[in-house]
């Protein structure tokens, strides 16, 4: 067990982050540091935990975290091995078990998402490690029967229940089975039970001791009973339960289908469908309640969260992870049961991990290592170090700017002098006095409403798009002035984009891929501002690569693309990433208003109208968006109505077409009539009266018809070389060789004008009698 632990220890602290990383990891690190209460549900055992490994480990705060993870990743697979040893007690051959409980924990030190989370400072390997011990207490439990592993488990059960959801799910799991299979010692030790597993509930008395001081980082105020379980239960995420349709269920199972075949390689997903057959064979009520666990967390992720979380939702799903590993440990025993020959157990499962680890380590080794990333860092500093020195304002919103943003100041220290306005209200509070006063979450309304109450120095992190003030690009952000300002591109020579565009090639998980994206975009604005298109262009491209499962990215790489002209097929490519966004995630409000606008910019009223009407739909309160729609129906009701005169008028057209080659030159004459009255800018049905005339022999009438003709369209060759046979037929044959010398100027290629123009050259030219 040691031997697992220093070696998985080692792996996952040669991998680590060397500061701070993107999601909750600048959040728990502030909430560490100043014992403060994070988002709900407050973690007290992960921020009690991490302020002890602050005091004695090493290094930057961050890093001393980022060690933590890794010291509780390598717990959970120590705990993991003795569970799956527990597990196997029907196992005669103890050397076997032994190997078989060895190599599968070894095997789960690479699995990609224990890996990843043991990089950083989150809170998963924490929860994860209470996972596996709760395992092996069950099993130990199980194994001996012994009191101690029950009250043991009451205790981890109280102490965890605050920790994620999924390691209640797992807690209920176990205990409903406890309660089923061994009913009547549960009941006679069930005092003591309980008394345990209150008393690890107490760590929650941690939640409103914190919640009612004036800490640096508050989530809520928790004063009172009402505020403290409004806090627990997660309400202000109700918007987020059971919201996906249909098409979000199927992306959803699509995408748990792929993180499932990525955890160990497809190999582990085959032996654990096997296990799952020989164990409802051999093993029915344990396969059964380890298939309880591994589907719960799937199915749980399912009702709850937006697209970012299904993204991120891979790394919630450790307790069915591990529920993989003891069906594939029980295969290997059914294997040994059926076979009786331990050798060739021990070869065959040998030969099973081994592969597993060679296709899974590639890719693992790769994509769970932060070593030498610094983005979630440097994208922090290069936003606070580019204000100025005196006091500034920035709005701001979303995880990857709000929590780094957190470590620098609130951890650190850090640019005092900044103010951050968050709408959301998470961690910095300053904006509720801006909120009260306009009554709105929005960040125009409250940009507005600072710029009339005189903030200094008005920042925003993502571009707000009103008329009714300036954005002035500034490096990574935009300064917001009443009026325009010079240029700026000083700040981008400040930035080390290490990572991005300089130093070691580091992998991007999805939350760095959307700032890496947003980096690369903002980088072609500088670029387009120096003139350099070429290179503007190349890092859109660039952009929307990096960012390929980012909407906002997309969004906004579409957005520039639709104001770049000068690029080739800038619409088509801008249509292709804002339909690649919204395929993304088409409940996003802000993607399906700027489609909208997108296209009815282009004079695409139809499609505009359609993503209004979804924008409305998304937020019915929404007077800008209403408008907007107004405004889209109006201009498609135009656009119909000259569509469907435009309709009538080419029927007229065709129609006295038709006529006119059938010789029935009056009701042609009618129809070209209607259409000259219907569009009297076209020359087309002017030029076809006048034909009529021409076939009438009333040439007089011909003459000005197709002058009209010619108003209207000045390089007509064809009226210019019939108004010279008309000139012909009037005898005036000077007038006419000047109309074929004209025609034949504007198309050379008229053989039979060349004819009658050199008839008439020779005629003019005769010597009179």
């Amino acid at each position: 067990m040691l031997a697992l632990f220093f070696s998985s220890f080692a792996v996952y602290m040669h991998t680590a982050a060397p500061t701070l990383a993107f999601g909750d990891s600048g959040e728990l690190i502030s909430a560490v540091s100043t014992l403060g209460i994070p988002h709900p549900t407050g973690f007290p055992a992960y921020i009690l935990s991490g302020r002890i490994f602050s005091m004695v480990m090493p290094g930057n705060p961050a890093l001393r975290l980022n060690m933590m993870s890794a010291f509780f990743g390598a717990l959970t697979v120590s705990l993991l091995f003795l569970a799956l040893l527990s597990s196997m007690k029907d196992e005669r051959d103890s050397i076997l078990r032994y190997f078989l409980a060895g190599i599968i924990s070894a095997l789960f030190i690479f699995s990609y998402t224990l890996w990843s989370q043991s990089a950083m400072a989150r809170i998963y390997t924490l929860n994860s490690a209470f996972c596996a011990g709760a395992l092996f207490l069950f099993f130990r439990y199980r194994e001996d029967g012994s009191p101690r592993w029950l009250y043991m488990l009451g205790l981890l059960t109280g102490l965890g229940s605050g920790l994620h959801l999924t390691f209640i799910l797992l807690s209920v799991f176990l205990w409903l089975w406890l309660l089923a299979s061994d009913s009547k010692n549960i009941k006679k030790w069930l005092g003591w039970t309980l008394f345990f597993a209150f008393t690890g509930l107490l760590v929650y008395l941690y939640i409103p001791i914190r919640g009612s001081k004036e800490v640096a980082l508050r989530w809520q105020e928790i004063t009172n009973l009402k505020q403290f379980f409004y806090y627990m239960t997660q309400r202000q995420y109700g918007s987020k339960m059971a919201t996906r349709d249909l098409d979000a269920y199927l992306s959803f199972f699509g995408y748990m289908k792929d993180v499932l075949l990525r955890e160990l390689s497809p190999i582990a997903l085959v032996l654990f469908t096997a296990g799952l057959v020989t164990g409802f064979i051999r093993k029915r009520s344990s396969t059964l309640l380890m298939l309880s666990v591994f589907l719960a967390n799937i199915l749980v992720m399912g009702l709850y969260g937006n697209y970012a979380d299904l993204k991120l939702s891979f790394r919630y799903l450790i307790p069915s992870y591990a529920a993989m590993m003891f069906v594939i440990a029980w295969l290997f025993c059914d294997i040994n049961s059926y076979t009786r020959n331990p050798r060739n157990t021990v070869l065959v499962a040998s030969v099973l991990c081994a592969t597993m680890a060679v296709l899974a380590l590639p890719v693992n080794s790769h994509e769970a290592s932060k070593r030498d990333n610094y983005i979630a860092y440097n994208f922090a500093k290069d936003i606070l170090s580019t204000l100025p020195a005196g006091k500034a304002t920035l709005f701001a919103s979303g995880d990857n700017l709000i929590y780094p943003l957190a470590y620098f100041k609130i951890t650190l220290g850090m640019y005092p002098n900044v103010t951050v306005m968050d709408n959301t209200d998470t961690i910095f509070k300053e904006s509720k006095p801006l909120i009260e006063k306009s009554k709105s979450n929005q960040t125009l309304h409250n940009v507005l409403t600072a710029l009339s109450d005189g903030y200094p120095d008005i920042y925003s992190a993502t571009m707000i798009g009103s008329r009714l003030f300036y954005e002035n690009p500034w490096g990574l952000l935009y300064r917001i002035t009443p009026e325009p300002e010079p240029a700026q591109d000083w700040q981008w020579k400040t930035f080390p984009l290490k990572g991005i565009t300089s130093g070691p090639a580091v992998f991007h998980d999805f939350e760095e891929r959307e700032v890496v994206g947003t980096y690369l975009y903002r980088l072609s604005e500088y670029y387009r501002g120096r003139n350099d298109l070429k290179m503007s262009e190349a890092l859109l491209a660039r952009s929307s690569i990096a960012g390929y499962d980012s909407v906002p990215v997309l969004a906004g790489v579409a957005m520039l693309y639709s104001f770049s002209p000068y690029i080739d097929n800038y619409f088509k490519k801008a249509e292709a990433l804002y339909l690649q966004a919204y395929k993304l995630n088409p409940a996003n409000y802000s993607l399906v208003f700027n489609m909208g606008s997108f296209y009815g910019r282009m004079g695409m009223a139809k499609n505009a109208v359609y993503y209004f009407e979804r924008a409305v739909k998304l937020d019915p309160y929404n007077y800008t968006a209403k408008q907007y729609l107004a405004k889209a129906l109006e201009e498609m009701r135009m656009q119909a109505d000259a569509q469907e005169q435009a309709k009538q008028a080419q029927q007229h057209y065709e129609s006295g077409k038709q006529l006119l080659a059938e010789k029935r030159l009056d009701e042609a004459m009618v129809e070209f009539v209607k259409d000259t009255e219907l569009f009297p800018e076209l020359g087309r049905s002017y030029f076809h009266i006048g034909l009529i005339y021409s076939m009438k022999n009333q040439i007089k009438n011909a003459i000005p018809y197709y002058e009209k003709s010619l108003k209207k369209e000045p390089m007509n060759a064809p009226a210019l070389s019939n108004i010279g046979l008309c000139y012909i037929r009037l005898k005036d044959y000077k007038k006419a060789a000047d109309y074929f010398e004209k025609s034949l100027a504007i198309d050379p290629n008229q053989e039979r004008v060349k004819k009658d123009l050199e008839r008439l050259r020779q005629f003019l030219n005769q010597p009179e009698p």
